[in-house]
């Protein structure tokens, strides 16, 4: 039994996976996982609150806050937040752990993803939250890093 086939959850050990062709060293590989896991678990978080109440009050918006944006309430954006930050980087962070063979370029995907998410907020909505510059600095982390693990593997 291989590395790969020890990281699978015993659901899946009967399924075919993709091609394996991801080299990245363990600590970019486990780098990207940790990050995309923290963001991934909170845009799950953020985005259910959303769905689930539309208004933002149940984490501390206020509709005023959407007034320079195309939106009325918070549905459409805790939907895209919850699928794409959220199921997304998720995706994502598991094909890192399990050495899917565009997974390096997914994670370079998301990270932009990230940055332009945080960085569009910030233009319609303004500056509300310490957790938008977190948020920001951690898409560029997580691209970055992937662009120096692509390089570097390729090297």
């Amino acid at each position: 039994m291989g590395t790969r086939d020890r990281l699978l959850p015993p659901w899946l050990s009967g399924y075919p996976l993709p091609p394996v062709a991801n080299p990245l060293r363990p600590g970019p590989r486990l780098a990207l996982v940790a990050l995309e896991l923290f963001t991934a678990l909170g845009a799950l978080y953020g985005g259910g609150m959303l769905v689930a109440d539309p208004t933002g009050k149940r984490i501390g918006f206020t509709l005023q806050m959407l007034e320079r944006t195309p939106f009325r309430s918070y549905l459409v954006p805790g939907i895209v937040l919850l699928a794409v930050n959220g199921l997304g980087m998720l995706a994502v962070a598991l094909g890192v752990l399990w050495r899917w063979r565009h997974a390096i370029t997914a994670s370079i995907g998301v990270g932009a993803l990230l940055v332009g998410w945080i960085a569009v907020q910030l233009l319609m909505i303004g500056y509300v939250s310490a957790l938008q510059p977190l948020m920001l600095a951690t898409g560029a982390l997580i691209a970055g890093t992937a662009v120096l693990a692509r390089r570097s593997s390729a090297a």
